[in-house]
């Protein structure tokens, strides 16, 4: 055990972390590999290109066609990837004792993803096509515009709105409210004030 882990942590922890990272490195590797397969193929096959002609084809206009193929695409990366999210999920976390996830919520979670994502992907289309229509040749720097200030509108819904709906986001309470040494910390609003001090 490195020297600076000495005292904070003992063998068998230790080793079992370096444990779970490397296994979690090694298929990291192999899920990286998976995904640029898939690119290669969809590059190589027209599959892209043959998707969208099929939507000209279906007389649909241009927003629509574009929240289609983009959602299809989402959609069908999302099934690509389910194999290699279930088994890092219950074989190698469940391997390790990390995983706290029940089959049902993991699939309903992955429910509220995909129809989170469709509403965002509408709000954000729905934006930049509303940008050409209004702003004609100055439509590129209205939907930059719009881009902007949708991040910053984000980085305020998401951890108020979104993150709740997918995981449990307790109050620092009794289970922090001693520090280190076992003495009770001050507490405002459910945040242990002493435990930083």
């Amino acid at each position: 055990m490195p020297e600076p882990f000495s005292g904070l942590i003992d063998e068998k922890s230790y080793r079992r972390s370096v444990d779970y990272t490397l296994r979690r490195g090694r298929f990291g590797l192999l899920h990286s590999f998976q995904g640029r397969l898939v690119v290669i193929l969809v590059l190589f096959t027209g599959a892209a290109g043959a998707f969208d002609s099929l939507l000209m084809e279906s007389g649909l206009n241009l927003f629509w066609r574009a929240f289609v193929f983009l959602a299809a695409v989402s959609l069908a990366l999302a099934l690509v990837n389910l194999p290699s999210a279930l088994y890092s999920r219950f074989v190698i976390e469940e391997e390790f004792g990390f995983n706290t996830m029940k089959p049902l919520l993991f699939f309903a979670d992955l429910a509220k993803q995909l129809v989170l994502g469709a509403v965002l992907l509408l709000v954000v289309l729905g934006g930049i096509h509303t940008s050409r229509i209004l702003f004609r040749q100055w439509w590129w720097l209205a939907a930059w515009a719009f881009w902007i200030l949708f991040q910053l509108l984000m980085m305020v819904v998401y951890p108020t709105l979104i993150a709740p709906l997918f995981q449990q986001v307790p109050a620092l309470g009794r289970r922090l409210s001693e520090n280190q040494t076992g003495k009770p910390c001050k507490q405002e609003r459910g945040l242990p004030i002493g435990a930083f001090s």
